[in-house]
């Protein structure tokens, strides 16, 4: 028969328990005062390095945008506050904030000509032009991340992917399935349509077609043309994704110009 242990041996087990656990915690403890102070280096070695090429940082945008990247593998945000360390050594904090404005303006001014979406190659052509060429260069990225800052403000304004693309939006509105589908059509139309072709590409019945038109006529996403000859269609222009170069190929095809 087997004998059952008895309290000495219980209390061993229990001590033997105990002292693992003992043991278990202090390990753990030494990890993370390990990786507490390894952080610490760190932080303290990037700002070395944020203070080394401060100027390369503010004036190369492809350095900034790697300076960046490197901040966030090691769990730092340099754009968290305007008022941290990383404003004080590279001015980060005023330097998105202000893109950010020159962002709303510029889609603002090209609101009359493109719409409320503003392709994001055009856009930074435009802050570049807008900044000139004593500022500071800028690029996509840095547009990107001011957008970034800017949206907890509200107001609508955001990034949109379009057919490959991406598009800045400069007002409130939501882009559903149908209405992405019809703007990537555009981008690959010329930046033209008309319902019946795009009812035929995309295999959709009239009225879905008609209610994304209505949709995107109302965003301010496309603008109605009404053709001049009795029984034509109308066109659909997306001033978004190629006006201009659009415009220049219809005239051209209707010698027009």
């Amino acid at each position: 028969m087997r004998r059952r242990p008895g309290i000495q041996g219980l209390q061993r087990t229990q001590a033997t328990r105990e002292s693992f656990k003992a043991l278990g915690d202090h390990v753990n403890q030494t990890k993370l005062e390990l990786m507490r102070s390894q952080m610490v280096v760190f932080k303290e070695s990037l700002e070395q390095f944020a203070l080394k090429y401060r100027s390369d940082i503010r004036r190369d945008p492809a350095f900034r945008e790697s300076f960046h990247a490197m901040c966030v593998t090691i769990g730092v945000d340099p754009l968290a506050s305007n008022k941290g360390i990383w404003n004080r050594l590279l001015g980060f904090g005023d330097f998105y904030y202000e893109l950010g404005v020159q962002c709303v303006e510029t889609c603002l001014v090209l609101r009359s000509s493109v719409g409320a979406l503003v392709e994001l190659n055009l856009l930074l052509r435009h802050i570049q032009r807008r900044r000139g060429s004593a500022a500071e260069a800028v690029s996509a990225d840095d547009v990107l991340k001011s957008l970034e800052k800017l949206s907890v403000l509200g107001g609508g304004l955001g990034v949109v992917t379009v057919g490959g693309s991406r598009y800045v939006r400069s007002q409130p509105m939501e882009l559903s399935r149908d209405a992405a589908d019809a703007l990537d059509f555009a981008q690959r139309s010329g930046g033209f349509f008309s319902a019946p072709d795009l009812s035929a590409s995309l295999g959709w019945a009239p009225a879905r077609t008609e209610f994304t038109l209505q949709q995107l006529l109302r965003d301010g996403l496309t603008w109605l043309d009404l053709p001049p000859d009795a029984g034509a269609p109308c066109l659909y222009w997306v001033p978004a994704v190629g006006m201009e170069q659009a415009a220049a190929a219809y005239a051209a095809a209707h010698r027009l110009a």
